[in-house]
């Protein structure tokens, strides 16, 4: 049996190392970060991301047997996105710190890039930031009935709306096209010699 909740602050840490171990080949962070501040501050990223998600947003988890096997970090409808000031005061300082002056920045600027068909749309709209499954427990379907049975009955009883979201590689396009989701954008974005494919997504809940 499978419980989906909100997470609580004893487990952002869990989370984010799942974030981080899960996306550690995704081709979007190359766009604004070398090998080496990889290795520095991936899960410092995801560590500020989940609490910056935490904080202002929502943060759902899939737990069975007491074991955290998916999460998701999902915007709501009717709250501001995190931002520069969203990340700071959730312990951004540190990260900009060792990324040098402008890794924020760069975060920031190619994330609204990403987002920007999303950002288009009638307001309010939720947007689901990551969905994640722990490596060791995929094939089971566990992404499906996070986003089926864990997040649209969150957003149905939070009164509804548009669910959004971005991918950038092509299973994950596959994945949300398969789950009902309707491509609405697609385009490519470079930065620092990188190219990445960016498709955008959405769901009527």
């Amino acid at each position: 049996m499978i419980i989906y909740r909100e997470a609580n602050a004893e487990e952002l840490h869990t989370i984010a190392e799942l974030l981080a171990k899960s996306f550690r080949d995704y081709p979007f962070f190359d766009l604004f970060m070398s090998s080496q501040k990889k290795e520095q501050l991936f899960t410092d990223i995801h560590a500020l991301n989940t609490k910056s998600y935490f904080k202002k947003h929502v943060v759902l988890v899939a737990i069975r047997e007491e074991t955290i096997v998916a999460a998701a970090l999902l915007k709501h409808r009717d709250r501001r996105d995190v931002g520069l000031f969203g990340y700071v005061a959730a312990g951004g300082l540190s990260v900009a710190l060792k990324g040098g002056p402008a890794f924020l920045r760069d975060f920031l600027s190619v994330a609204n890039e990403a987002k920007a068909a999303v950002e288009r749309l009638e307001k309010p709209v939720w947007y689901l930031e990551s969905l994640v499954v722990d490596p060791s427990q995929q094939g089971q379907r566990l992404g499906s009935k996070l986003l089926n049975d864990g997040i649209i009955p969150y957003i149905a009883k939070n009164d509804g709306g548009p669910l959004t979201l971005i991918t950038n590689i092509e299973i994950n396009r596959t994945f949300y096209k398969k789950n009902g989701f309707e491509e609405i954008n697609a385009k490519t974005i470079k930065r620092n010699g990188h190219s990445v494919n960016n498709w955008s997504f959405k769901k009527e809940i």
